[in-house]
């Protein structure tokens, strides 16, 4: 009897000692870009990731709030807003053990572009002129803000309405924002003039 428990021992001894160990993932991230002007999109990869048992979940956290968990190696994703954004990817095998891999992605602000027309560069003094910037515009399409300075004097909004108090050369300033550090400024300079100088002032749009 104790030969035979001993033989048995031996034999579990034996499978224990032979039983394969299960080794964790290493992730690999790539990616098509890890940086450009907004909207970008870009293509990752985590194809080169290994495991001895196979992968069989990847998960993807994209940095910006969206995180997918799915079986797909390679996926694409949309940046529509400037900034910079942690990717991490999360692989994991049938086993349960995991591994994961991160990057930064730098989505670049493009300036917007300030432009502005009025109904009247050379307007006499007190004569109330139109100021327009609609025609200002920002290439990632954000929102502007619109910010107005009169030799000292301003004003907000797209569309502005002011009369010089006095006669001289007066400087306008027109500077819009995105609201994400860009910024643009154009300035054009207008001919204030006494009333008993002309009849009408100068361009008239």
């Amino acid at each position: 009897m104790r030969r035979a428990l001993g033989l048995m021992g031996c034999v579990l001894l034996c499978v224990a000692g032979c039983s394969t160990v299960d080794h964790a993932p290493t992730a690999v991230l790539e990616a098509s870009a890890w940086q450009g002007d907004a909207p970008l999109e870009i293509r990752f990869s985590a194809a080169k990731s290994m495991d001895d048992m196979g992968i069989t979940q990847i998960e993807w956290h994209f940095g910006d709030g969206e995180i997918l968990v799915s079986d797909q190696l390679t996926l694409n994703h949309v940046y529509v807003v400037p900034g910079r954004y942690e990717v991490r990817v999360v692989v994991t095998d049938g086993q349960g053990a995991m591994d994961e891999a991160v990057g930064t992605v730098v989505i670049a602000n493009r300036a917007p572009i300030a432009n502005f027309r009025a109904t009247n560069d050379a307007p006499i003094v007190a004569e109330i002129v139109r100021f327009d910037a609609s025609a200002s515009h920002d290439p990632d399409g954000d929102p502007l803000t619109y910010s107005w300075s009169f030799g000292g004097r301003t004003a907000t909004g797209e569309h502005v309405s002011y009369g010089f108090p006095h006669t001289g050369l007066i400087e306008v300033t027109l500077t819009v924002e995105d609201g994400h550090g860009g910024r643009g400024i154009t300035s054009h300079e207008f001919h204030v003039l006494d009333p008993s100088d002309v009849v009408h002032g100068g361009c008239r749009g």
